[in-house]
């Protein structure tokens, strides 16, 4: 009797050892599977690691390629100053053609005056051009100036122009490629700004005009003229009523309307002046906008205009 009761005690020991072999094999499985998991992912994050030094590099190389092409640092090439020709006949200019000769008056002052057109105050700019006008006028300026923006370096202001690569440039022509995006996005974000200039200017030009010309509502001057009769007659009939000397009296006359309307016309004169000043800064941004975009769009034409660009290949790995 002793011996059936121990059987089935050692089968329980066996079969708890064969559990505990079990759960030692799936421990055993799970840490190989995460031994190779990380290692594959440490193989990945190398990889990706070495393209994107290799990305890097290529754009490092295009960076220069572009800086050297377009000369950045503002040496660029000498400065033309073949002289105007006796018999060449030239335009006189004023002052009025401020926006006008834009170009070249910025081209004058960074060369002629070591400034940079978006640095002055719209009052530094004014003042200057009149000196710009007289030198035009007085036919001293080299023949390029005469001949139109066309032939005119565009800079106007000391940043230099930092080409930045997108996350993902494509290999080849890397550098223009990321060159030309970041022109594209320049562009928009300067165009949504002048926008949104050019929206407020209009809703303060709106409303100085409701200030000056305020817009009657419908049959309201004619009620407005009704009263205006009605009050003036009632005066008139009134015992009460003073006369004056000058033709007024003591409920107010001629004189107290000719007072009024000229304060409404100072007010006007006031608000009119506060509106072409703002005109006149207004207009002076976006010059200064215009004038920066075609500068950037003017390099980008006479690179392109050299040919296709190319980077040489880098020697392959030993």
């Amino acid at each position: 009797m002793g011996k059936h009761k121990d059987k089935p005690k050692k089968r329980k020991h066996v079969d708890s050892e064969s559990a505990d072999n079990d759960s030692d094999d799936e421990e055993a499985l799970k840490k190989h599977k995460d031994k190779k998991a990380k290692k594959s992912k440490k193989e990945k994050k190398e990889k990706r690691s070495r393209e994107e030094g290799k990305e890097k590099e290529l754009l490092k190389a295009a960076k220069k390629f572009l800086k050297d092409k377009l000369k950045v640092d503002g040496s660029g090439p000498a400065e033309d100053k073949t002289p105007l020709g006796k018999d060449e006949e030239i335009d006189d200019i004023t002052e009025d053609d401020y926006f006008i000769k834009n170009a070249e008056f910025s081209e004058w002052l960074r060369l002629q005056r070591g400034k940079q057109f978006n640095d002055l105050t719209s009052e530094e700019s004014r003042d200057l051009f009149k000196g710009f006008v007289h030198t035009w006028n007085s036919r001293a300026l080299p023949a390029r100036y005469y001949k139109g923006v066309a032939s005119i370096t565009l800079r106007r202001s000391k940043h230099a122009w930092a080409i930045k690569g997108s996350g993902e440039p494509s290999r080849g022509a890397v550098g223009l490629a990321a060159a030309e995006e970041e022109d594209r996005q320049a562009f928009s974000a300067r165009r949504a700004q002048e926008a949104q200039e050019q929206k407020k200017w209009r809703a303060d030009q709106k409303e100085a005009l409701d200030d000056m010309l305020p817009k009657a509502e419908p049959g309201r001057e004619a009620r407005l003229e009704q009263k205006a009769a009605r009050r003036e007659a009632a005066r008139e009939a009134s015992p009460e009523m003073t006369k004056l000397p000058g033709g007024g009296d003591i409920m107010g006359g001629d004189d107290s309307i000719a007072a009024a309307r000229a304060r409404e016309a100072k007010q006007g004169e006031w608000r009119n002046r506060k509106t072409a000043a703002k005109q006149e800064e207004m207009h002076h941004k976006l010059t200064a906008a215009q004038a920066a975009e075609a500068e950037k769009m003017a390099q980008f034409r006479a690179l392109i205009a050299q040919g296709p660009i190319s980077i040489a290949r880098r020697p392959a790995a030993q």
